[in-house]
């Protein structure tokens, strides 16, 4: 009895060796934890723009003339991985805010087309693949309402100045007719002076009418030829489509926590997918054959990870299967954290706190 309670004691105690020797290789998870948590605050990430803002300033204000460059810059070169991200993010929402999802939905496919230049049909065809064909994800389009959707809304008429005048008049001329016809009748032989007196309110009114109409119309301040803009022997059409490399957005701070965030979950995804050559190489010599494991020292292989570890295998594909399972709720954290610690040990620590980069 105490050599097999020696036995089953010696497998615990040496799982625990080996997770302490994993964990031993990656010694830095808990400070990065640690500093995403932190890292991911809204106060954080206005604060970090905020300050290089403030160094540029007080560099120009030094004379050191800094150049003139954004204070941050992104590169986004995998469309593939802003499908996955937008996935991820619509997953988390559709189980952990039911009420919110049609309209996270509508938000994710009107802006994340627009905002990387994507096509809008082949993006929605895209993350409906991604969750099939159900229902829930057509809700999106219904869901707009008048106030998210500023250009099917019906505009509402400005109270100008010019507006305030025109009805004044009429009412003025509206009054003075009626006045007049309850003291001494309207006769086509007397009283010019009265008519004359309501042609000109109305002649004003019309005028008052000409301008409201010449305000709604499109203002030119200039005008230039639509023909013969030649420039270096080449006829210039000023009314053709260019193609701009440049753009503006102008948000709000939760626009800007928003586009900071889905960058950090793009960039750590991107970067799992880039070391899909270096997990292959690290799953090889796992599954080599070794005299540990046959004697059973070796606690876990990639086998106990990955469902696929042939050679044609994607292993990012799969990492993407367990983030999902773990929105779930089929899935804990810890199991994947050993299997980044294992395959991706480089790069994997950036998604330990996945949960709350989501959250």
């Amino acid at each position: 009895e105490w050599k097999q309670a020696q036995r089953e004691w010696e497998k615990v105690w040496r799982d625990q060796t080996q997770k302490m020797f994993w964990k031993s290789l990656d010694h830095q998870a808990v400070n990065a934890k640690q500093a995403d948590k932190r890292q991911f605050q809204t106060k954080t990430l206005l604060g970090e723009v905020h300050t290089r803002y403030e160094e540029t300033k007080r560099q120009r204000l030094a004379g050191q003339n800094p150049r003139n460059h954004p204070q941050m810059t992104f590169k986004f070169e995998d469309t593939s991985v802003i499908i996955d991200a937008s996935h991820l993010v619509l997953l988390y929402a559709e189980q952990m805010h039911s009420t919110e999802f049609p309209r996270l939905t509508s938000f994710i496919r009107e802006f994340i087309p627009l905002f990387f230049g994507l096509d809008y049909e082949w993006f929605g065809n895209q993350i409906r693949a991604k969750f099939g064909d159900t229902p829930h994800m057509d809700v999106g389009d219904d869901a707009i309402s008048a106030f998210d959707d500023p250009i099917n809304a019906k505009p509402r008429k400005p109270t100008t100045k010019k507006g305030d005048l025109l009805r004044g008049v009429l009412e003025r001329g509206r009054k003075n007719r009626k006045d007049d016809g309850s003291n001494t009748p309207l006769s086509r032989a007397s009283t010019p002076d009265n008519v004359s007196n309501v042609d000109e309110e109305m002649s004003d009114s019309a005028n008052v009418v000409d301008d409201l109409k010449s305000d709604i119309a499109l203002d030119t301040w200039a005008s230039h030829p639509l023909a013969g803009n030649v420039h270096k022997d080449k006829e210039l059409y000023l009314n053709q489509m260019y193609s701009r490399t440049r753009f503006m957005l102008y948000g709000n701070a939760t626009i800007y926590c928003f586009i900071r965030v889905f960058v950090f979950l793009y960039e750590r995804l991107n970067n799992i997918k880039q070391a899909e050559a270096e997990a292959h190489i690290t799953v090889d010599r796992a599954m080599a054959p070794k005299p540990a494991t046959e004697l059973g020292i070796i606690d876990k292989l990639p086998t106990d990870f990955f469902t696929d570890v042939s050679e044609g295998s994607n292993f990012y594909r799969q990492i993407l299967g367990m983030f999902e399972d773990l929105i779930k709720g089929d899935m804990d954290m810890a199991h994947i954290e050993e299997t980044l610690r294992r395959y991706y040990l480089q790069c994997g620590w950036q998604l330990y706190s996945f949960d709350k980069l989501l959250g």
